[in-house]
């Protein structure tokens, strides 16, 4: 069974770039659906991260600006930026049945037929019971889909240095090297964008009392973590394990999630205060991967024992592709500076709406 009172922390603990000895066992708990086999798996665990997925590419994709002038030449900024990206309704649960009726789900089935509807990382409540079947309808395996965080936001923080240089420019530059987590796994990061001042070419635009900037955008998030999925000891009723426990051993999940912003600022930035607004794209996309064998059951009859079962091994069972949201959105923001510190805030809607809040200090 699927322990429920884990999963508690996932979404937190990578969006801020670490993967705890608590987040670790979530994703462990999380590996347990890999029982369904392979086909099932990849459904399952699909529709019950896909506010990650779309939530923290989306956030990832956040953070490129805090002001609509770029820096002069040499003048810099290093700022900590933090984005709520809110998960909508339709993407806090998911119906198990339709996905039974369309044949996404070929061997899992819910226990419940009045129990169908689960929650997806962000939703609220337990997973319901469902049942791993065979083709002929013989119950091989049970188990609980994961529960809900209760949290509907998906955070992703964010630290970049930006610094001024020819033509009105800024260049941006997010990193994190490779970076071992003690036993749970890796993570890195790499970004890299540019600011710059187009309003500068425009006569009718630099003759107004307004700034018009240009940006682009790419981040890419690598992390993974070591599972720990293993047949059940003692082995349930009437079901053979004919696997050493070293079958086993080499599990990992793996996360990569890459995105592309650009956009059109236009604001006015002032000694204290700056305000802007703008249109822009973006794009991302997420996968996950599972290294590793991994532990189903399966009919095994013999004469005289038509219902026995017995464990069989699936390798890198899991091969997921989410997208994430806010293709197109609109933004405003502003900024205010005392000194050399700085705050600002900014509003983006789109299809996962988002609150992005930073602090730092400038150097213009």
């Amino acid at each position: 069974m699927v322990k429920t009172n884990k999963m508690k922390l996932l979404v937190a603990s990578l969006a801020f770039l670490g993967v705890t000895s608590t987040a670790h066992a979530q994703l462990e708990d999380a590996g347990e659906i890999l029982r369904a086999g392979a086909a099932d798996a990849n459904v399952l665990l699909g529709e019950y991260l896909k506010p990650f997925g779309r939530g923290f590419g989306a956030g990832l994709n956040s953070g490129w600006v805090g002001v609509a002038k770029p820096h002069s030449f040499l003048g810099f900024d290093v700022t900590i930026r933090a984005t709520m990206a809110q998960v909508p309704t339709a993407d806090q649960s998911f119906d198990l049945q339709p996905l039974v009726d369309s044949g996404r789900l070929t061997n899992i089935r819910p226990m419940n037929a009045n129990n169908t509807v689960t929650p997806t990382i962000s939703g609220d409540g337990d997973g319901v019971p469902v049942g791993l079947y065979s083709s002929g309808g013989q119950l091989l395996d049970d188990f609980e889909m994961p529960p809900g965080t209760e949290v509907p936001y998906v955070p992703t923080p964010m630290v970049q240095a930006s610094v001024g240089v020819l033509f009105n420019t800024d260049v941006t530059l997010r990193f994190v090297p490779e970076t071992e987590l003690g036993d749970a796994g890796t993570i890195s990061l790499f970004g890299l964008g540019v600011k710059h001042d187009i309003g500068q070419w425009i006569p009718v635009v630099s003759a107004m009392p307004i700034d018009v900037m240009a940006f682009y955008g790419f981040t890419n998030l690598k992390t993974s973590a070591t599972l720990n999925v293993r047949p059940e000891n003692p082995a349930p009723a009437n079901t053979q394990n004919p696997y050493p426990d070293s079958e086993w051993d080499g599990q990992e999940i793996q996360l990569e999630s890459s995105g592309t912003n650009m956009g059109i600022i236009v604001g006015k930035s002032l000694p204290l205060i700056s305000v802007y607004g703008g249109i822009g794209r973006s794009s991302s996309t997420t996968d996950i991967l599972t290294v590793g064998n991994y532990p189903v059951i399966k009919p095994d009859p013999v004469a005289g024992n038509p219902t026995r079962r017995s464990y069989d091994s699936i390798a890198d069972p899991v091969n997921l592709s989410m997208d994430g949201a806010n293709k197109t959105y609109a933004m405003v923001g502003g900024r205010l500076k005392l000194l050399l510190l700085t705050f600002s805030a900014d509003y983006t809607i789109a299809e996962y709406n988002m609150l992005s809040v930073g602090v730092g200090i400038s150097f213009r």
